[in-house]
C-alpha cells in the first residue's frame, strides 16, 4: 500500500511493536493465538455434545473479537488516512486472513 512520507510516519505508530499504543496488530497476535490453541487442543473424532457447544461458542467468540477489534480501530486509521486507504487496508487484511483460514480449513478434519 502506498503511503505519503507524512501518512507513512502517522500510520507507522499502528504497525510498529515498540509503539506502547493498543495495537491492531498486538490485538491480533493475542487473538490468532487463542484460536491456534483452541485448534491444537481439541479433539475432533470423538467430540461430544458439550465439547461441539463449547468449540462453536469458542470460535465464535473468537470472531467476534476479531470485529471488535477491527472495528475499534477505524477511526483512529481514519485519523491518518484517507478513506480509500482504510478501506484498501482491511481489504488487505481480510485477504491475508482468508489465505491464513484457508491453510487451517485444510488441516482441521470435519467433526465426526
Amino acid at each position: 500500500m502506498w503511503l505519503r512520507a507524512d501518512r507513512c510516519f502517522r500510520f507507522s505508530a499502528f504497525v510498529d511493536p515498540r509503539a506502547r499504543t493498543d495495537l491492531l496488530i498486538t490485538n491480533s497476535r493475542s487473538r490468532d493465538d487463542r484460536h491456534l490453541q483452541e485448534l491444537e487442543h481439541f479433539g475432533y473424532a470423538d467430540l461430544t455434545e458439550n465439547d461441539a457447544n463449547s468449540k462453536l461458542d469458542e470460535v465464535i467468540a473468537i470472531q467476534q473479537a476479531r470485529l471488535d477489534t477491527e472495528k475499534s480501530f477505524i477511526p483512529k486509521l481514519r485519523s491518518v488516512l484517507s478513506p480509500v486507504k482504510v478501506a484498501r487496508f482491511f481489504q488487505i487484511d481480510s485477504k491475508l486472513r482468508a489465505l491464513l483460514q484457508c491453510d487451517i480449513a485444510r488441516s482441521v478434519p470435519l467433526v465426526k
